[in-house]
């Protein structure tokens, strides 16, 4: 633009134009990545200001300018026609004076030359009085040929000359019919009109026909020009309809339904590929080509604009999400040492269920963060097993041990023999120290055993040694029906007591039901010890020695009555043994006789 100014001519309105909307699509296009920028940066695109382009200004001046400079130059030129036609009135005032007599004409006949001459220099004359004073012109000469008698020779000769020209215009004029590019045969059709209007008369006898072939050839040229422009307006609104389908596809994107990279990357393309269509589609209308294409533009920058603030929001979620992790990941390093392993291990599990619930990460910061917290979940249980496995291993060799035993047992059940009384006793005795088996085959091997045991005490009429007699053969040595019972009835009225005094802990008196519960507790512990105090003294009793009855001599007891022993379940060894199992054994975590928690 300054370089238009500088040169003092105004030049091309359309060439100005285009500059024009250079500038401001430049200056769009500047603005929409600097409000990109601003959003992605943590701003609001409502609160996005436009900072003032100092070249803008310079811009406007300049077009001032230029509008002062081409108002000036329309002005001149304006002014400049005028004087062109009044010169061109005066030229035909001229030959209008000299054509008032033959004798006049053929002495005038060199200044009607230079007259001709002039009147085809002067070029620009108001297009309002062109067709007219042309018109005027024509018939001056016409009637100046006219009136040449004398020097019908030169009159001959001109005229000759001039159908030459008009020939030759007329044949340029048919060949433009078949030019390929219509408008440059437009143009070439007005230059060779203000030609053929430049030329003198020809004959009158060919001077209709001549112009009739002239303007047939214009009306065809005419013609296609006219269907080139109504196939253009068609192609324009056809273009139209493809630019305003191109944005309502935009448009319809519901931008605030998109919830993840692939459907953002996705849509990102297809916008791409649409730009990219919108540029192999001519121009729209004339009216609507700029209004079509702030369209477009407005839509494609709400598109990236709503992408930039996704784009924020997940960056800020990653970050939320990362800090989360990270909170996990220290949590689980500050447990891997811990020997707890009951409860550092539902510790660790629902940390494990925690970050599974946590959303994404970025994949750097995601799999280092997950390096850590897997390494600290694995330490404490690689530890825990290494702890564990020894344990649950000398578990599973007592319980072989202890179906060993009661295969020896069996074999005994079957075999019987005169010393089956201490074979029973001595395996018995084995059993009572073998240690603790798996906690889930505890009640099932416990079970065979007293089976077999009670069996053998049956079939084989065995007696129980803690109900023989503490002194001498005297007293019967017959079971205590009622023994078993009373210390399974103490142990469990033990094991009930505990219980209360256990959970009455975890009361508080802050309202009356808890304090009404505290005080049926109390009164149920009373009782329990109460229980187990009357327990207590019957289950000594039972264990005192009664004085033996005088026995009868052996010929006067009769075998075939005497009363086999009853079974006995167990020795009390042997019960506080698998008590002593089955409360530790209690104490430990379900957890840990099962498999490890799955590692995330």
């Amino acid at each position: 633009m300054a370089a238009i100014v500088a040169s003092g001519d105004a030049g091309s309105r359309a060439a100005q134009e285009q500059l024009k909307q250079a500038f401001y699509r430049l200056q769009r296009e500047e603005r929409a990545k600097a409000q990109a920028e601003f959003v992605a940066n943590g701003g609001k695109a409502e609160e996005f200001t436009l900072e003032e382009d100092p070249l803008e200004e310079e811009l406007k001046a300049q077009l001032v300018i230029l509008k002062e400079l081409r108002a000036k130059q329309i002005e001149d030129n304006e002014k400049k026609k005028e004087t062109n036609l009044e010169r061109k009135r005066a030229i035909i005032e001229e030959i209008k004076a000299i054509s008032t007599s033959p004798e006049e004409a053929n002495k005038a006949y060199d200044t009607f030359r230079k007259l001709q001459a002039e009147w085809k220099e002067i070029k620009p004359i108001p297009e309002s009085a062109a067709n007219e004073v042309w018109k005027q012109f024509q018939f001056a000469q016409d009637q100046f040929y006219d009136l040449l008698k004398t020097n019908s020779a030169l009159r001959d000769y001109d005229f000759k000359k001039n159908l030459e020209a008009k020939t030759r215009l007329c044949e340029a004029a048919e060949q433009l019919i078949n030019e390929p590019d219509v408008i440059r045969a437009s143009h070439a059709l007005q230059q060779l009109h203000q030609e053929f209007r430049e030329i003198g008369p020809v004959a009158r006898e060919v001077r209709e026909d001549l112009w009739n072939r002239f303007k047939a050839a214009s009306t065809a040229v005419n013609k296609r020009h006219a269907q080139y422009f109504e196939g253009l307006k068609e192609k324009e609104e056809e273009n139209l309809a493809k630019k305003t389908a191109i944005c309502e596809e935009i448009e319809a994107i519901e931008l605030e339904s998109i919830n993840g990279y692939a459907q953002w990357d996705g849509l990102t393309k297809q916008i791409i590929a649409l730009q990219e269509e919108w540029k192999t589609i001519g121009r729209a209308t004339k009216k609507m080509n700029t209004k079509i294409f702030e369209r477009f533009r407005a839509a494609c920058d709400n598109f990236f604009t709503k992408k930039a603030e996704f784009f924020k929001d997940q960056k800020k979620a990653y970050a939320d999400n990362a800090a989360r992790k990270l909170a996990l990941v220290e949590k689980a390093e500050a447990l891997k040492e811990s020997t707890q392993w009951t409860a550092t291990t539902n510790e660790l599990i629902q940390l494990q269920k925690e970050w599974k619930e946590i959303g994404a990460t970025t994949h750097k910061t995601s799999n280092a963060l997950w390096e850590r917290f897997n390494a600290a979940c694995n330490e404490f249980f690689d530890k825990k097993k290494a702890v564990l496995g020894d344990q649950h291993k000398e578990e599973s060799e007592n319980l072989i041990r202890k179906k060993t035993i009661i295969e020896k047992l069996e074999a005994l059940a079957i075999e019987g023999g005169d010393n089956i009384a201490e074979a029973v006793r001595a395996l018995q005795d084995e059993w009572a120290g073998i240690g603790h088996v798996p906690f889930k085959s505890k009640d099932k091997i416990y079970a065979k055993y007293r089976e077999v045991v009670d069996k053998l005490y049956k079939e084989f009429n065995l007696r129980s040694p803690r109900r023989a007699p503490k002194g001498g053969n005297g007293g019967s040595g017959r079971p205590m029906p009622e023994g078993n019972s009373l210390l399974r009835l103490y142990e469990a009225r033990k094991a009930e007591l505990a219980t209360y005094e256990n959970n009455i802990s975890f009361l508080t008196t802050n309202s009356k039901k808890g304090s009404a519960l505290i005080d049926t507790m109390m009164k149920k512990i009373e009782t329990l010890k109460a229980n187990l105090a009357d327990l207590a003294e019957r289950i000594r009793q039972e264990s005192e020695p009664k004085p033996a009855a005088e026995a009868p001599a052996p010929e006067e007891t009769p075998a075939a009555t005497e009363a086999p022993a009853e079974p006995v379940e167990a020795t009390a060894a042997e019960e506080a043994a698998e008590k002593a199992s089955a409360t530790e054994s209690a104490e430990k975590p379900a957890k840990e006789s099962e498999e490890e928690p799955a590692k995330e």
